[in-house]
């Protein structure tokens, strides 16, 4: 009778036989093997269960926009600031709390304002050229083109599901793979694993944000006002009872369960009104340093019968944002431009300089500006054939095309180290997004830090009872997790920005500083450029999507050090 037994000894016997003679070398193999594969599953088990919890808000996530199944943590959570970071933190609370308010001093950014304005204020300047006035004055990079990352993407998906149609509304669609020039392959635009992307204007996705949370979340209203004072709380003196709010009708107090500093670079937390509020003793170390970083933007409005001219000569008719050219701190090239062809057939081309001076010309506008700014890049006998034939196109048809100008200074960068506060935190506040971390706006991360930090948070209500009340560590906690998931944006950026001998450092750090780390981020780049592997796992963590511990994996580290012999 036949049996299988046999055939499971014959297998082993083979594999053993394989083996080098030898009861010694048979053992050594096997027990390396074994140790191989228990130091895999370890990594795994390690990268599941702390490295991901850690660094990412990937576990996190799939928690946004569910509703609390044992009753709000309060009556109302009020939100300084109604920007994007703002509108997030809104969102968040409504499931939360009973009620959310948004205070913003600007009267254009309430829930009147869900709808795009069919064109900018233009005023003439010199050379014949028009510079456009953001209806926003307090958003630097109002009218900026903006590349808005995949958790982006994958929080809005959470809390409004039926997004597509608002998307619709405005005619824009989500993209494919955004790599720049860096990884130029990694992702195919068509690729069902590549993560979505959104590229709009800032304008245009501050005003689908708003839409979104006016349309679908009914419990938050908005008012027009200057938070001009925290309120301390008369019956507890670790909580704040509420903000003072200066409006055109005059100064007025709104009581809050919960208030969220979402003011944005002002800071406004930090400068004055935990202080005024009686909490200076909390105040805790900003750093700070400047990169001097300008930008010159310049939108060409393409008509209707030339748009498909436009999309024919872009690579593979791509919309969305294409680096033409990144700085590079190891050639000294401090420039970087980009194309954009983003909502209402709108083709942008913006320069940024570390240090405030493109090619000698401090704002380049003009189609003959900008060709001499990319024959004079490093590197230029590279630049893509489709580059110049742009160019002339926007020539030819500038009068049709209407251009316009916008300017705008990066300005100081700064991180406070509030996980490190000396003393106690109001525990009812917390500030997120700008008022805690402000990053370069090159690198297109600064809404992903503003969704890491709603995230972060929301994770931490959910395990809050609502009988229970809002803890007095709240904030400690919210800012000692939030720690890991920020560092890596805000070092990395950092880190890069100190490669240009223009950038002026942080107090007591030198332009040297990471220069090891810089010359390693620079032979990630080259080596997953010929590895699929690698820069789809660079792409990843540089879009906060997977935790920086993936790129040093001893596969990894050895691709890595192989490019880097070779060059």
């Amino acid at each position: 009778m036949a049996s299988t037994t046999p055939t499971a000894t014959f297998s082993m016997n083979q594999l053993t036989s394989a083996l080098p003679t030898g009861g010694f070398w048979q053992t050594a193999l096997i027990s390396a093997a074994v140790f191989s594969l228990g130091v895999y599953v370890a990594a795994q088990v390690a990268r599941k269960y702390i490295f991901v919890p850690k660094y990412t808000i990937m576990d996190d996530l799939p928690n946004l926009g569910k509703e609390r199944t044992d009753g709000s943590l309060g009556f109302r959570a009020i939100v300084c600031g109604g920007s994007v970071g703002g509108l997030f933190a809104a969102a968040m609370c409504s499931y939360h709390f009973d009620s959310v308010l948004i205070i913003e001093p600007e009267a254009s950014a309430n829930e009147t304002n869900v709808e795009m304005p069919k064109s900018h204020e233009l005023r003439p300047v010199s050379g014949g050229l028009s510079r456009a006035i953001p209806l926003r004055t307090r958003v630097v990079q109002y009218l900026a083109s903006h590349v808005f990352l995949p958790p982006c993407v994958l929080a809005m998906r959470q809390f409004f599901p039926k997004m597509d149609d608002d998307l619709a509304h405005f005619g824009i669609t989500l993209q494919g793979y955004y790599g720049a020039k860096a990884l130029d392959n990694v992702y195919e635009p068509d690729d069902p694993e590549c993560p979505k992307i959104l590229p709009v204007t800032r304008s245009m996705f501050e005003t689908l944000l708003r839409r979104l949370v006016f349309k679908y979340r009914a419990n938050v209203t908005f008012m027009n006002g200057t938070v001009e004072k925290f309120v301390p709380s008369p019956e507890d003196p670790t909580r704040l009872s509420g903000v003072s709010v200066r409006t055109a009708q005059g100064e007025k107090v709104e009581k809050a369960s919960f208030i969220v500093d979402s003011t944005g670079v002002g800071q406004l937390s930090y400068n004055k009104l935990l202080r005024n509020a009686g909490f200076g003793a909390a105040i805790p170390t900003r750093i700070e340093y400047d990169p001097h970083l300008t930008y010159a933007q310049s939108v060409w409005t393409i008509p209707e019968e030339h748009v498909n001219t436009v999309v024919n000569i872009l690579p593979s008719g791509m919309k969305g944002t294409l680096y033409v050219n990144l700085p590079n701190w190891d050639t000294g090239e401090d420039r970087a431009i980009y194309f954009s062809f983003f909502e209402r057939s709108q083709l942008c081309i913006a320069v940024g300089s570390w240090g405030g001076a493109v090619n000698g010309n401090d704002k380049p506008h003009t189609v003959a500006e900008l060709r001499e700014v990319v024959k004079s890049l490093y590197g230029s006998e590279n630049t893509p054939g489709w580059t110049y034939e742009l160019l002339d196109f926007l020539e030819e048809h500038n009068d049709e095309c209407k251009p316009w100008v916008y300017d705008a200074n990066a300005g100081k960068m700064s991180n406070i180290l509030f996980h490190e506060a000396p003393a106690p935190l109001p525990s009812n506040w917390i500030a997120i997004g700008d008022a805690v971390t402000k990053l370069n706006p090159v690198y297109g991360q600064g809404t992903v830090k503003a969704v890491i930090d709603t995230t972060t948070l929301d994770s931490i209500l959910r395990t809050i009872p609502s009988q229970q009340g809002l803890p007095a560590d709240l904030p400690k906690t919210f800012y000692v997790k939030r720690f890991p998931r920020i560092e890596f944006l805000w070092e990395g950026t950092k880190t890069t920005d100190y490669g240009f001998g223009q950038t002026t450092p942080a107090k007591g750090e030198t332009n040297a500083d990471g220069l090891f780390e810089r010359k390693l981020g620079l032979h990630l780049i080259f080596a997953g450029r010929n590895d699929l592997s690698l820069g789809r796992t660079f792409y990843r963590v540089q879009s906060c999507l997977a935790p920086k511990t993936d790129l040093v994996t001893p596969a990894n580290i050895a691709k890595v050090a192989w490019n880097w012999i070779k060059e």
